[in-house]
């Protein structure tokens, strides 16, 4: 018995067309692309900058300032990620003061979100005792926020988040000048009568004054 072997071969035809081809009876796009993936790091670079440092000794001063977010990149990628990792987020800022001279009356003052830039002004108070020395006075600014620290992006997407405290150190200035102050004072005068008043004037400044003139006056109509 003689067996017979039949090869039978197929052939395949690749029809390939610009755009779109067929493929048993479904649309297949001639282009592929694939998801941008990749990592965005970062953080936001805060400083504080006080306007205009000048204190005047004997009373209470608002002292403006203005905060500053210059950012810093590692690695850059789109701009929704990169204005992430830049931006502080609830951001404050505390005053302190080393100084018996200077008390700080403000408290924890908000900023809030920080994107790149400068926002501001924001106010101080400062309680700045009549007594102290001219010249270059210290203070420190106490700063907080949240960011993220890096975004991942792509098929899959994850971020990090983190936390910065820092502590800047910031001047205010007393200038030289004349200041006075009443130590003591006297009236001799009984009631119904007239009679003298007395007073000691001390310039406890750090500069003499020229073409002083002091006047007194009283509270009520009886003096």
């Amino acid at each position: 018995m003689v067996r017979h072997t039949a090869v039978l071969t197929a052939a395949f035809f690749l029809l390939v067309s610009v755009g779109v081809g067929s493929v048993g009876g479904v649309e297949v796009p001639g282009d592929v692309f694939e998801t941008p993936s990749g990592q965005v790091i970062g953080s936001p670079d805060v400083e504080v900058v006080v306007s205009e440092d000048d204190v005047v000794p004997g009373e209470e001063n608002e002292v403006e300032f203005h905060v500053l977010n210059e950012g810093d990149i590692e690695r850059s990628g789109p701009t929704e990620y990169v204005d992430r990792v830049t931006t502080a987020r609830s951001a404050t800022v505390e005053f302190t003061s080393r100084e018996e001279d200077i008390d700080v009356v403000s408290g924890k003052i908000p900023v809030g979100s920080l994107p790149t830039g400068e926002k501001g002004p924001y106010t101080v108070r400062l309680d700045v005792d009549d007594g102290i020395q001219d010249g270059d006075h210290r203070l420190y600014a106490n700063v907080e926020y949240s960011y993220t620290r890096f975004v991942e992006y792509g098929t899959r997407s994850r971020m990090r988040d983190s936390t910065q405290s820092q502590r800047e150190r910031l001047s205010v200035e007393v200038r030289e000048d004349a200041r006075f102050r009443i130590e003591d004072t006297s009236f001799d005068a009984r009631l119904g009568e007239k009679g003298d008043a007395t007073l000691t004037l001390r310039n406890r400044g750090s500069v003499g004054a020229r073409d002083a003139v002091v006047s007194l006056s009283s509270p009520t109509p009886t003096v």
